[in-house]
């Protein structure tokens, strides 16, 4: 009991609050105790490491880093990752000291989901459900055994999150380490990630103006964001300077070239590489040259000529339309992976889990809010900023890679739904004399 409390004969309130903490322990020791039995289910069900075809190129990626040379198709750390598991279990164990990695961390990050569900509803009992249906989501457990980025970054998208929201709560400084640390790891993890800087700068440049006495905290928290941001502007030098192209990896253009050839889009004229011009041309008559022409590609030592080719080929008329026959196309592709359900329920699922709804709904409710009480929310700002910068790069970069690609951010938009139904309910159940806009804490 503290002293203000003794003096004054607040025993409730000391009694109340103890209650309280005791109901956040048992909470989260039941959380611990789910989190432990998901990791088994995943270890006993999918207890071997599954593989895909971008396996290959990690574990190629790896070979290069350890050569001392940059990878044109993979940044470094899950190449890394890669090569750390193989220190410890050797070749044949490698792919099991890797899901081992991937369970312990998404296992800490059912935990971190928890905390910032909490902080984002002030609702135990909600963040205690949510974290539960977090925890126990199938792709979630059965992509913490493919050796593919995607565990490490929704775990490692998580833990940013968590250190972010930590510093603008003024807790404790180490937060600037990890922040540096996590935004380090997804920036170099995958090049969809090249968002967060600038996310995190502006949301640190709100923290400015809207925490004065964290104001250190927050310019700390920006020259660390700096700090990555040089960090990566290097090694993109380090990549022209070899391959021709200022970028992080080839994918990009990769992507780029796959997504045209689909739609015709991609003008071979604009090539000045005639083998490549022949395989475009190849590949619109219908020729079976697929493969061939990208064991080509990835294969070539400069890619200026295929960057130039595609930015040459890219106009806003074309780009429109290839967005508007992946939206078309995308739920007939669910409907091919998942056939006993209808194209209407697959395009829901595809709408609400790459966010395009929960995005516009969870803005208009912003915005109403920000109307209404005149105030910024800091930490909706920062999750609506985080999901809709997954979108944006999604549309723009890899529609063909919309699965994947919006898969790290699925956390954010769970949490982005949870706010909103819980904002309904709070809306509906209030009496009618001081019912009110949605509460976005």
């Amino acid at each position: 009991m503290s002293k203000n409390q003794f003096v004054t004969g607040n025993y409730h309130g000391y009694y109340t609050m103890r209650q309280n903490n005791e109901k956040v322990r048992k909470l989260e020791e039941t959380i611990l105790v789910i989190v432990i039995i998901c990791v088994a289910m995943s270890l006993l069900i999918f207890g071997h490491p599954l593989t895909a075809n971008d396996t290959d190129s990690y574990i190629e990626a790896w070979n290069a880093f350890a050569s001392g040379q940059l990878s044109a198709k993979r940044t470094p750390v899950y190449p890394l990752v890669i090569g750390l598991a193989s220190a410890i279990g050797g070749k044949a164990h490698m792919g099991f000291v890797i899901i081992l990695i991937q369970n312990f961390t998404a296992s800490i990050a059912v935990w971190i989901f928890y905390k910032i569900a909490r902080r984002a509803t002030n609702s135990q009992n909600v963040s205690f459900f949510s974290a539960l249906f977090f925890a126990s989501f199938s792709i979630y457990l059965l992509f913490r055994n493919w050796i593919l980025t995607e565990s490490l970054a929704l775990s490692g998208l998580l833990f940013l999150i968590y250190c972010t929201i930590n510093i603008y709560d003024g807790k404790s400084k180490w937060n600037i380490l990890g922040l540096t640390f996590w935004l380090l790891f997804l920036t170099f993890l995958r090049p969809s990630f090249l968002y967060l800087p600038p996310v995190l700068a502006v949301a640190f440049i709100i923290m400015i103006f809207k925490k004065k006495r964290q104001r250190k905290q927050a310019l700390y928290s920006l020259a660390s964001v700096a700090f990555v941001t040089v960090c990566l502007l290097l090694y993109m030098t380090a990549f022209k300077s070899i391959y021709g192209v200022f970028t992080t990896t080839n994918i990009g253009m990769v992507n780029d070239t796959d997504m045209m050839l689909q739609t015709k889009d991609l003008n071979p004229n604009y090539s000045k590489d005639e083998k490549l011009k022949k395989y475009i041309k190849e590949m619109y008559e219908g020729k079976d040259v697929y493969y061939e022409m990208f064991d080509y590609i990835f294969a070539m030592p400069d890619y200026s000529d295929l960057e130039q080719t595609i930015r040459k080929s890219k106009t806003l008329q074309n780009q429109l339309s290839n967005i508007g026959y992946r939206l078309r196309t995308c739920p007939g592709e669910s409907l091919r992976e998942h056939p006993g359900r209808s194209g209407i329920l697959n395009f829901i699922t595809f709408a609400f889990f790459c966010g395009f709804l929960t995005i516009i709904i969870y803005g208009l409710a912003l915005m109403v809010y920000i109307v209404k009480n005149r105030s910024l929310p800091w930490l909706p700002l920062l999750l609506l900023m985080l999901g809709a910068s997954n979108i944006i790069v999604v549309i723009i970069g890899a529609q063909a890679e919309w699965q994947r690609l919006v898969y790290p951010s699925k956390a954010i938009y769970l949490i982005m739904i949870v706010q909103l139904l819980l904002g309904a309910w709070r809306l509906f159940s209030r009496p009618p004399k001081t019912a009110g806009p949605p509460a976005l804490p």
